[in-house]
């Protein structure tokens, strides 16, 4: 048998239309390409009727498209993790089942992390595309975007724009005639001296794909004061803004492909480098593929992250819009205060010569963990209150640079700067709304804690970790079993 050119990891919990959709996308541009790219799908849907019903989705699209497809849910993730943690010691067997499956601790909060970690972990010395169930492969481009490549060491310039209606979106793009696949198999993994001959020494440890569609963002309203060349587009008109407001269509992409150390990073479908090891996914943090990003750059000061001159459609057609209690929100969300604290960690770490990075921050972690309840709410406040100043600073500046115009947007931007400076003298401002759940601010603040105590001990031994799950694969005992070794 002809081996495998990569592998493709579906990603999906609990939207079962949702799913079909994204999955009849994908295997129908595999077949119409000619790429021979088995599909692995990964379940975190946590009832069983729900899981069922996907692996039948699964073998029927995937059968109808020719193209070989795995199932990975619950079931096969315990016994992957069975076999896993016998292979380490006992002292692993925490971080093992946290990486995957999470803290039981907290159940109110859920992100893709843990299913990510499991497609890291069936593909751990390959490389590999993951998409998320709401993309969509009806890809568009805006009209002057090229192939060409830029390397960069500041923030990639992406094109973002917010419109009221699909059709307004659709208007300023074409439809995308190229091969996407192309795009990943090519520059991810890629040394940059290939692709820029000249260029510092650097590899394309992710990718990633731009978007368009629906609401993408737990801070949706500071996206209306974005910049570039397709803000003129978004403000034409009050109306308009008013309608984008409540239901946000967006667009982002590159305008060729940009290739930075910038860890800006878009995570409904990338590419990822993991013939060499990557860092673990944050298991409850939404925004994780950011926190990911940030602790790869961490890690490997050489590696670069891709983006790539095309957009995937989002598919927003199951979720609702925007209300105006979403506009009133000021405060932190778990994956910003996550990037503050472990930016605030990236800072205190001290990492000698030799010694494994991600050994040394998971142990700055947990001694962030160990802080008592006083000392803890100061730092996330402290850290708080840095962000404000800094979006403070930017909105002002944006004020000043637009001439305030126009006006509707002026008097968005002007209310919003209101709000986040007179909420930040509560304490609810700087705890993450997620965690309010936990009841009161002590009880979050040690759900807080615990979950920065369980992912420092996973990267304190994520090495050895890592070296046993490429054993595991090779022996074709891994989540893709014999498949594996075809790739």
């Amino acid at each position: 048998m002809e081996l495998y050119s990569w592998g493709i990891a579906s990603l999906t919990c609990d939207r079962v239309n949702l799913f079909s959709r994204s999955l009849e996308s994908i295997t129908g541009e595999l077949q119409s390409r000619g790429h021979d790219k088995p599909v692995a799908v990964f379940d975190d849907s946590r009832e069983i009727d729900t899981r069922d019903e996907k692996r039948r989705l699964t073998g029927e699209i995937c059968r109808g498209q020719g193209v070989h497809s795995l199932y990975i849910g619950l079931e096969e993730k315990k016994t992957f993790l069975e076999i896993l943690k016998e292979s380490l010691p006992g002292e692993f067997n925490e971080a093992v089942y946290y990486f995957i499956l999470g803290d039981p601790g907290v159940p109110y909060i859920k992100g893709p992390g843990g299913n990510r970690n499991a497609i890291l972990s069936a593909f751990a010395g390959k490389r590999l595309v993951s998409i998320d169930d709401d993309i969509i492969l009806n890809t568009r481009v805006l009209p002057g975007s090229s192939p060409d490549v830029t390397l960069t060491r500041d923030k990639p310039g992406l094109d973002i724009g917010f419109f009221p209606d699909i059709q307004t979106l659709e208007n300023i793009t074409i439809p995308y005639t190229d091969d996407v696949f192309k795009y990943f198999d090519i520059y991810t993994g890629a040394a940059t001296e290939t692709l820029a001959p000249g260029s510092e020494h650097g590899k394309i440890k992710a990718s990633m794909s731009g978007f368009y569609g629906g609401r993408w963002s737990q801070r949706h309203f500071i996206s209306l004061f974005s910049e570039g060349r397709l803000r003129d587009l978004g403000l034409k008109s009050s109306a308009d803004y008013k309608k984008t407001r409540y239901n946000m269509l967006g667009l982002v992409q590159a305008p060729n492909v940009l290739i930075s150390r910038h860890p800006l990073f878009l995570g409904d479908a990338i590419g990822i480098d993991a013939t060499s090891i990557v860092p673990p996914f944050e298991p409850h943090v939404r925004g994780e593929d950011t926190i990911w990003s940030d602790l790869l750059q961490f890690c490997d000061k050489n590696c670069m992250i891709a983006a790539f001159p095309f957009a995937l459609y989002h598919d927003h057609t199951e979720k609702q819009p925007f209300s105006k209690k979403d506009l009133k929100t000021a405060g932190a969300d778990l994956g910003l205060n996550m990037i503050l604290l472990f930016s605030a960690a990236a800072e205190k770490t001290q990492c000698p010569p030799g010694s494994d990075p991600l050994a040394c921050f998971g142990r700055t972690l947990i001694e962030f963990s160990e802080f008592p309840h006083n000392r803890w709410i100061d730092m996330c406040r402290a850290l708080w209150y840095g962000y404000v100043g800094n979006v403070t600073e930017t909105l002002k500046g944006l004020l000043a640079e637009y001439g305030r115009k126009p006006g509707f947007w002026a008097k968005d931007v002007d209310a919003f700067l209101d709000r986040i400076r007179s909420a930040s003298m509560d304490i609810e401002s700087f705890i993450p709304r997620e965690l309010h759940a936990a009841g009161s601010p002590q009880e979050a603040g040690r759900a807080h804690r615990r979950m920065l105590y369980n992912y420092g001990m996973l990267l304190t031994g994520w090495s050895r970790i890592w070296d046993e799950i490429l054993k595991i694969n090779s022996s074709g005992h891994g989540l893709l079993g014999e498949n594996y070794n075809l790739l």
